[in-house]
């Protein structure tokens, strides 16, 4: 396998560690009861909620960077998420990308470009590249990805960067606590965070420059630990 067709799982895994890549998302179902719950308790249930949902409000936030640290060691925990990506700036247009990880080492991504659809999974150290209605299998060095979920690897890539919180904010509803990082290695770039109650991120926008051109990567995240969530071998 070439490094030109390994970069792009690379490359999403990358900005998946550096956004902090709910045990189970979050429910929002409230219109129905259990049968056999009183109107009363169901009030009970609600006014403690929002009193919680009130607290939690109020509360300090973390510093931005004990923040993110905090959101890359639940990140690590996580037994897997969609993550879809569109980047715009590429020197091939626009660009969007849907990502699914199960544990402990099968990923999918599907790549869309202006005339180009590609799919790669990797499970293990088997690669299954499908292009045009073809599938070729490919091996793979031996644990490529898993300097990504590697501790020492994430505090790394953190080293000279900054971090400054934003306050919070709502992400499709849901409260969430903006961060911004800056980094000036390997190139200039920022990525803006919005990390969920449950410290995993909801979204990442990331700004940096690639051939001089400026590029905007905006990452959205669910899914997350969903047992539903399956990498297959592609099949053909």
């Amino acid at each position: 396998m070439t490094s030109r067709h390994a970069l792009p799982i690379r490359k999403l895994a990358a900005f998946a560690v550096l956004a902090a890549l709910a045990a189970c998302q979050p429910a929002t179902d409230g219109a129905s009861n259990e049968a056999g719950t009183s109107p009363v308790a169901a009030m009970a249930d609600a006014a403690g909620d929002a009193a919680s949902a009130t607290s939690a409000a109020l509360a300090p936030l973390p510093d931005g960077r004990d923040a993110v640290m905090a959101s890359m060691a639940r990140f690590r925990e996580v037994r897997s998420f969609h993550a879809s990506m569109h980047m715009e700036g590429a020197a091939q247009g626009a660009m969007d990308n849907e990502m699914d990880y199960v544990a402990p080492d099968r990923y999918r991504m599907t790549m869309r470009a202006p005339g180009m659809e590609a799919t790669q999974t990797l499970i293990g150290d088997t690669m299954y590249m499908t292009h045009g209605g073809q599938t070729t299998k490919v091996p793979v060095p031996a644990g490529m990805m898993d300097s990504f979920r590697d501790p020492a690897w994430m505090a790394k890539q953190q080293e000279g960067a900054t971090f400054e919180s934003q306050g919070r904010d709502t992400i499709d509803g849901q409260p969430a606590h903006k961060v911004l990082m800056r980094q000036t290695q390997p190139t200039p770039s920022e990525v803006t965070l919005w990390l969920g109650d449950n410290g995993l991120p909801l979204q990442a926008v990331v700004r940096s420059e690639a051939q001089g051109r400026p590029m905007t990567t905006t990452i959205r995240y669910s899914r997350f630990d969903d047992p539903t969530l399956k990498v297959e071998p592609p099949q053909g």
